[in-house]
């Protein structure tokens, strides 16, 4: 079988972004059946394989301008370790909600998150023109939350109570983004993303 050369499509310091395939399913498979990785996402049922493999020929077969769904990839030795994405793109209103993981837990506690999700923000609002970008996570997601605050994300709301985690109820943050915000936070957002002052876990988004 041919080896697949992946294009880099969104490259950054130490990572780049490429679009998901196929091959990936088996990575994507013990990263959702994982719980320690899973804790805080939406998803909490066990999926098999040939499902996952299926989600992700749906997706990569599927109209690429509504939902665009990237690996995470290091620039060194090309490990994909997670994955991140632009999901519901209205084109009309020029909004999309967004969501990311790091898989990968060797790899939690370096910025790559950040990293990963900057160079996200930045192709929304400069390469496909939108103008917001909406979230959601979990309140106990610390990381995650960070990453939103550092990415210029304004908190707009609360549902109490919301989701059921570790035998205890959570609330769920949401935020939203606009372009002129991202702006004014990107360059310092990615400098705190490759040098972190402090280490924190950035597995996920709730979405």
């Amino acid at each position: 079988m041919t080896e697949i050369v992946h294009p880099r499509f969104l490259e950054g310091k130490r990572l780049y972004l490429r679009p998901s395939h196929v091959d990936d399913a088996e990575r994507y498979y013990r990263w959702l059946n994982d719980r320690e990785v899973t804790r805080w996402l939406l998803r909490q049922t066990p999926i098999t394989l040939a499902a996952e493999e299926s989600w992700l020929k749906r997706t990569c077969e599927q109209d690429p301008r509504e939902d665009f769904h990237f690996a995470i990839t290091l620039a060194e030795g090309d490990c994909h370790i997670g994955a991140v994405g632009l999901h519901r793109v209205n084109w009309i209103d020029r909004t999309a909600s967004a969501g990311w993981l790091i898989g990968e837990k060797d790899e939690w506690k370096k910025g790559y998150g950040s990293e990963a999700v900057v160079l996200m923000l930045r192709y929304a609002f400069t390469g496909l023109g939108l103008r917001k970008v909406t979230s959601a996570t979990l309140a106990p997601n610390v990381g995650s939350n960070r990453i939103h605050e550092k990415c210029g994300y304004q908190k707009i709301g609360t549902r109490r109570q919301h989701f059921f985690r570790d035998g205890a109820l959570h609330d769920e943050f949401l935020w939203e983004l606009f372009a002129e915000e991202f702006a004014r936070v990107e360059h310092q957002a990615l400098v705190h993303a490759i040098h972190p002052p402090f280490a924190e876990h950035d597995d996920g988004c709730a979405l």
